[in-house]
């Protein structure tokens, strides 16, 4: 009985979600057992919020406001946290362009101006260009966001970005359409030097993507 509770537990729980396993030998799978009527009865799980200290803000507002380039990585959090009102209007506000872990994915939406993408081996250009130049990477946790806006707005604090996000979304999208416009015909050459002469040749007539 404590297993089966601590395992709803678990899968509720944003910070150790997780995929639990309930194992029953084979004879207790046999056995009959007089449960008791509050064992199935309607349990809440709600998510605890840890709000940040007021001495954390302080410290992360400063490091904020001596920035000219930060960038959100947006991951899981946000969607656990429901955060997702929260992280827009942060990154509107101030315009500071987000990337996203593969748990961050759909969030908001991918024509956003400010989302960038993937980020990572598995990202795109867009994402990791701006994030080699970022001076400054920030957490995800919707209590904080809405403390930080409180405070940088006070302060009137504004990221330098100019058409940086803009071209580096752009360069992106061309070289996109490039990889997915590709033709395999006899003068297809593949970006990456194939170990062995000749393997290009076996794409010849397929139908990319």
């Amino acid at each position: 009985m404590t297993a089966l509770l601590n395992a709803m537990r678990i899968l509720t729980d944003p910070e150790k979600a997780g995929g639990v396993c309930i194992m029953l030998p084979q004879d207790v799978q046999g056995e009959a057992f007089a449960y008791p009527e509050y064992f199935f009865q309607k349990r809440v799980h709600r998510i605890p919020r840890q709000v940040p200290q007021s001495e954390e803000i302080a410290q992360a507002v400063q490091m904020i406001r001596k920035k000219k380039h930060p960038l959100v990585i947006l991951g899981g959090g946000v969607r656990y946290s429901e955060a997702r009102e929260q992280l827009a209007e942060f990154c509107e506000t101030f315009r500071i362009p987000f990337a996203e872990t593969q748990s961050g994915k759909s969030v908001l939406p991918s024509s956003h101006p400010l989302n960038l993408g993937g980020i990572g081996v598995t990202g795109n250009s867009a994402a990791n260009t701006i994030a080699a130049k970022a001076d400054l990477v920030i957490g995800d946790a919707k209590a904080a966001f809405e403390q930080l806006q409180e405070e940088l707005l006070k302060q009137h604090y504004q990221s330098t970005y100019t058409t940086e996000i803009k071209e580096a979304k752009e360069q992106w999208q061309r070289e996109l359409e490039r990889l997915t416009t590709a033709v395999y015909d006899e003068t297809y050459r593949s970006n990456i030097r194939a170990k062995e002469p000749g393997v290009e040749q076996k794409f010849v007539g397929t139908t990319p993507f």
